[in-house]
């Protein structure tokens, strides 16, 4: 019985952290080269760029909204940089008009919901379709991939950003960094607790005077530059953008980091540390399922299950009702 209500009385981000160290312990026995420094940089290097990506949702969920074109508008960023930088552009010129463009998007989906009132998943699946096409026609053309010039690729900025410290990638310490700065905005920031405040009752929030409108806005850009910066990312690693990956399972991954990580849907919870958590749990679970040569049909089905436990968890701890229900306000 005690044993009973001290688990009832766990928080979502404590069992997230449970659950990643039984599973390093499980793996570490039966999974044969999980425990190799390799492996580790790989665990890493995956957990980075969908965890950026979860972070910059995460903002967007806490603030009672939903982005489903957060990775279509990573791909058109920082896939109208690469050709630029292919042709010849200063680097710095073309990164700083990708993220325009991607910053463009975020303002764009956050005036639809804002302004135009169309929920939010209905605005941004329909903006994820649009971004996708216009993407493939006018930058992918007909293939699935941009790859960067190796002249570019060994450039100082992408040396830079792919290099390792002691095993550990640049760009998961820029992941920690960022999940740092994040929080701080979030919980000491008087933007940071009105998006608490947004999400937690948008009506209330408005009575009170604060322009959810505008916040609206504010929080769809911002998911836009961190998908931007994981965009970035996933270039400096493999030194291509993947059309087809990012057309896959990931935008699935990012929501599934999010929900499991304890940023509630209904919104008004979660902090970027439960977005780290659901991040180190998802990189353990999809490391070790490749690993064991599980094929992506398995793979896909473990996603699933495992997002929809997490979203029946995060219903029974945070019941819905009308109000956290109107999710495009």
């Amino acid at each position: 019985m005690q044993i009973s209500t001290r688990l009832s009385q766990l928080s979502q981000e404590q069992i997230v952290f449970g659950a990643a160290v039984l599973l390093s312990v499980i793996f570490l026995f039966t999974v044969p080269g999980f425990d190799t420094i390799g492996n580790f940089s790989q665990i890493l290097e995956r957990v980075t760029v969908v965890g950026i990506l979860a972070l910059g949702a995460s903002i967007v969920v806490i603030g009672g909204g939903l982005d489903l074109s957060q990775v279509a508008s990573a791909m058109a960023g920082s896939g109208l940089a690469v050709l630029l930088m292919n042709t010849g552009w200063p680097i710095s010129t073309s990164l700083l008009v990708g993220l325009l463009v991607c910053v463009a998007i975020g303002v764009i989906n956050g005036y639809i919901i804002a302004y135009i009132e169309i929920p939010a998943f209905f605005a941004t699946l329909a903006t994820n379709l649009v971004i996708f096409g216009v993407a493939r026609v006018l930058l992918f053309k007909s293939t699935f991939r941009l790859y960067l010039d190796d002249a570019v690729a060994d450039s100082p900025f992408f040396v830079f950003l792919s290099a390792r410290v002691f095993a550990i990638p640049v760009s998961t310490l820029l992941f920690i960094a960022l999940v740092l700065i994040l929080y701080l905005l979030l919980r000491h920031t008087t933007v940071g607790r009105t998006l608490y405040a947004i999400g937690d009752n948008s009506r209330t929030a408005r009575e009170n005077g604060v322009p959810v409108r505008l916040y609206t806005i504010f929080k769809y850009t911002f998911c836009a530059i961190f998908g931007y910066i994981a965009g970035i990312v996933f270039l400096s690693t493999i030194h291509n953008i993947d059309a087809g990956v990012m057309i896959g399972t990931m935008i699935f991954d990012v929501i599934l980091i999010v929900v499991l990580g304890g940023v509630s849907l209904v919104g008004g919870r979660g902090t970027p540390f439960s977005v780290l958590l659901g991040a180190i749990l998802i990189g353990l679970l999809l490391n070790g399922m490749t690993l064991l040569d599980l094929n992506n049909d398995l793979q896909d089905v473990a996603r699933g299950l495992v997002l929809l436990a997490a979203i029946v968890i995060d219903n029974r701890l945070h019941p819905r009702n009308e109000e956290t229900a109107r999710k495009g306000e």
